[in-house]
């Protein structure tokens, strides 16, 4: 039995030896890369160049800001067979920087000055981006000063600062500046933004997300601060006169009215004019009304208006793509709280002239009297309409501007609150938004609630999970009367009787009894 035991066993005592040797082998080849020695010969070269030669003969990864760098265009160095720290000392004497090792990291920054205070407070920090992302490299001075440091690879940093208070200034290349106030007592968290300019826009293209310079097809972006500053409620009326070769048409401007959305004119000999809306990535309906959405929830719009639309989202596409992003929480520690709130007010720009009693009465025996010259009546007191309009009460005594009764002044009013924030693991939106819109004329108003919560989780470094919900209901008045009604109506009769009722005019014609309506009943 002991015999066939230390048969079978043989052959693992054998890969235990092979292990044990593979692994001295790795620590001797380990050691000789790390002890590797430095080799260079370089004339009035730009110091990064000198630093990429040095990495590129190490084990070691070389980190620096380009903007402190590139200050020494002439660095001369002669060096053969040197240790690390020699060749590094040789190429950043008379540099004002320094260098630091981190681990397998060689992160260069500027070197000790006389006035960083000595007796000092010590402030720690950490830098990342919007997203959560670290920003290894990152700059971080005393305002006004030489005085600074840069993060580390985790995007920690850790200044002395003569006192709390003082100002400092975070900078990184691609990102907007940051300035925040040095506390001491706990660690800081500079959210950084990045810098986009036109070409660099980050814009949504059905399958991805790509940089303006490097798209082929027609693109245009909206920005977040026109949908969030505009004082319009309706994101296809913000977006008018915004896009080329996009018409956004109102319609009948009532309270509510869907607006319609042209890319390139009609699509179809049906008449198909909508372009496809792709909201947080999914297609909408074709009857989905853009204005439902709450423009305050939006973070961008991008419009696809060129054919290669279509090899994207198929024929839908045929009409345009209006690609929206809905906002999302950001990682910035404490929840930020917003609430916002407009009242606005409209008027017409001039009044609209109707006839007075006497216009009206003064055209209406002109009618009768080329009536009867028509029907070849002699003598007009013989023809019936002029009868009837002669007859006993069939003219009133009134003076009534209808379109003054029937217009009031129109108002929207918009409340909007919103909570937002977030770690590296969670971040949240939620809005809510209400929007009134009373019309022009009576029983015309539309009200609108929205509701928006969007919420990301990333509980493991490899998975991210992201949960949508959004809602509106609302209630919608709509007057189908124009004012046509009013303009047509009598200006001699009343519009309401002594007892305060609705005036209905009576009068008789041909042995019948007629009614005229009253354009306050009908609206």
């Amino acid at each position: 039995m002991k015999k066939n035991l230390l048969f079978e066993f043989s052959p693992m005592a054998k890969c235990m030896k092979l292990l044990c040797l593979m692994f001295i082998l790795l620590i001797s080849f380990s050691y000789g890369v790390y002890s590797q020695n430095i080799t260079l010969k370089m004339k009035n070269k730009p110091l990064d160049q000198v630093l990429r030669v040095i990495e590129s003969q190490s084990p070691y990864k070389v980190l620096f800001n380009l903007k402190q760098v590139n200050v020494y265009k002439n660095v001369t160095i002669d060096v053969k067979n040197v240790k690390l720290e020699e060749a590094l000392e040789a190429c950043l004497t008379g540099t004002g920087l320094k260098y630091i090792l981190q681990g397998r990291t060689i992160v260069i920054t500027l070197a000790d000055k006389k006035e960083t205070p000595i007796n000092g407070i010590e402030i720690k920090g950490i830098v990342r981006d919007k997203s959560g992302e670290l920003l290894p490299g990152a700059t971080i001075m005393i305002k006004n000063t030489t005085t600074g440091v840069i993060t580390d690879v985790n995007g920690v940093f850790t200044i002395v600062v003569p006192q709390t208070g003082i100002t400092l200034k975070a900078t990184f290349v691609g990102y907007k500046s940051k300035e925040f106030i040095a506390e001491g007592g706990k660690e800081i968290i500079v959210v950084m933004e990045e810098e986009i300019n036109e070409l660099n826009e980050v814009v949504a293209i059905g399958y991805g997300t790509a940089q303006k310079k490097d798209l082929t097809g027609s693109v245009f972006h909206i920005d977040e601060r026109l949908l969030s500053e505009s004082a319009a409620t309706d994101i296809g009326q913000i977006i008018q006169g915004q896009v080329p070769g996009m018409y956004v048409l109102t319609g009948s401007d009532a309270p509510g009215a869907e607006v319609q959305i042209q890319i390139r004119g009609i699509s179809s000999i049906k008449g198909n004019v909508n372009p496809l809306i792709v909201l947080d990535g999914v297609p909408m309906p074709d009857n989905f009304n853009i204005g439902q959405l709450n423009p305050r929830d939006v973070k961008s719009l991008d419009v696809l208006t060129d054919a290669s639309a279509a090899a994207i989202y198929g024929s839908r596409a045929s009409a345009g793509v209006i690609i929206i992003a809905s906002k999302r929480g950001e990682m910035i520690g404490k929840p930020r709280v917003s609430y916002s709130y407009n009242r606005g007010f409209a008027q017409l720009t001039s009044s609209i002239n109707t006839l007075s009693p006497e216009e009206f009465k003064l055209l209406l025996f002109e009618a009768v009297r080329n009536s009867a010259m028509e029907n070849n009546y002699d003598r007009i007191e013989s023809y019936p309409g002029y009868m009837a309009i002669m007859a006993p009460g069939f003219f009133g005594e009134a003076n009534t501007e209808w379109m003054k009764l029937l217009m009031r002044t129109p108002s929207k009013q918009t409340h909007n609150f919103s909570i937002s924030g977030g770690v590296p693991e969670a971040r949240y939106y939620l809005s809510f938004g209400y929007n009134e819109n009373v019309g022009m004329l009576p029983n015309t108003r539309d009200e609108k609630y929205n509701l928006s919560l969007n919420v990301d989780m990333r509980p493991y470094k490899f998975l991210r999970t992201a949960i949508s919900l959004k809602g509106d209901f609302g209630d919608n008045d709509i007057n189908n009367q124009s004012l046509m009604t009013a303009a047509s109506a009598r200006p001699d009769l009343p519009a309401y009787n002594e007892d305060g009722s609705y005036y209905i005019h009576r009068y008789d014609y041909n042995n019948q009894t007629n009614y005229l309506s009253n354009p306050l009943v009908e609206l």
